[in-house]
């Protein structure tokens, strides 16, 4: 499940199954008790640790105020509740303490999980960062990685190696629905979009739909039968594959429309009447960039299901 689905998902009732089934910590989720709601060093060097550790990995969440200890396995895991006495005053002061790292991290996030009038837990949610090394603050000037269930300081040549590194293109695909064809064919713009901070150099995408019932608009994009990458033959039924070459670049923030597919009237008539549904799954390269997989449902798009990051664009969920 993606970090922010799971930090919004996160709530009293959560954390009490969590510990019913001493759910253990994991290299994408940490437990932690807290010292005093006005944060004294401990709680501050902890937060600054998982500021460096979590966005010098993969990203992650911390739960405040659940003690965890070691199982039989020696991995620690959550026991029981030690909510913070006044967790209004503490997550302000989390917010006040996000910049006890170096540099800063965008789309850190603090809430509150209240258990008993100004008693409560908190939750931080740290994203994977590609501006990193980050260096953790509060007197502890060290750099942190998540390894396992633990926040380890990095050796110099793992610092070194992620200065070197170059920012990369993320690449995600976004599924419009749009008007249908002469034939009553339902069509889908396919539009890439680099959420990344590096250039997408020389993108490609592959399509296919389960069960097979995609196929390329007659059309292209603008009527005119002009495609945004080209077109490339493939063997495997309900593939569609579009592939760039190096001077097809997708700069960070912007888009790129690639095509516009169809699904037959017969089938979106009965997803529309909720007898069947259509899963769509999207690859996505570029040029030193990670290879990403996104999944849609169709009856999704069709029905207006939007992230809530956008009210206007269909998003795959």
């Amino acid at each position: 499940m993606p970090h922010k689905e799971l930090y919004e998902r996160i709530n009293l009732e959560l954390i009490q199954e969590w510990i019913s089934e001493q759910k253990e910590e994991t290299v994408h989720l940490d437990f932690k008790c807290v010292e005093q709601s006005s944060m004294g060093r401990a709680d501050r060097k902890n937060l600054a640790k998982a500021l460096s550790g979590f966005a010098n990995s993969e990203g992650g969440i911390v739960v405040w105020g659940v003690d965890a200890r070691a199982n039989e396995d020696g991995i620690d895991c959550a026991q029981g509740i030690v909510d913070i006495d006044n967790v209004a005053r503490f997550v302000s002061k989390l917010n006040e303490f996000t910049s006890e790292v170096s540099p800063s991290i965008n789309g850190v996030l603090h809430k509150r999980v209240p258990t008993d009038g100004e008693r409560g837990l908190a939750v931080t949610i740290v994203p994977e960062s590609d501006s990193g090394p980050h260096m953790a603050k509060a007197s502890l000037d060290q750099y942190f990685k998540r390894s396992g269930d633990k926040f380890l300081k990095m050796e110099h040549f793992e610092v070194a190696d992620m200065f070197g590194k170059r920012k990369q293109a993320k690449l995600r695909l976004l599924v419009l629905p749009g008007l249908r064809d002469e034939h009553s064919s339902k069509l889908f713009l396919l539009r890439l979009i680099n959420i990344g901070r590096g250039s997408a150099i020389a993108p490609s995408l592959r399509i296919m739909s389960d069960p097979p019932c995609i196929s390329r608009s007659t059309y292209g994009i603008d009527g005119n039968c002009n495609r945004g990458l080209v077109s490339v033959i493939t063997a495997l039924a309900g593939n569609l594959v579009y592939g760039g070459n190096t001077n097809d670049v997708i700069h960070p923030g912007s888009h790129l429309d690639v095509d516009h597919i169809r699904i037959g009237a017969a089938l979106i008539e009965e997803i529309e009447q909720g007898n069947r549904d259509i899963t769509l799954h999207a690859y996505l390269s570029a040029v030193d960039s990670p290879s990403t997989h996104d999944q849609f449902q169709v009856s999704a798009i069709i029905g207006g299901t939007c992230d809530a990051e956008s009210s206007s664009i269909f998003i795959p969920r």
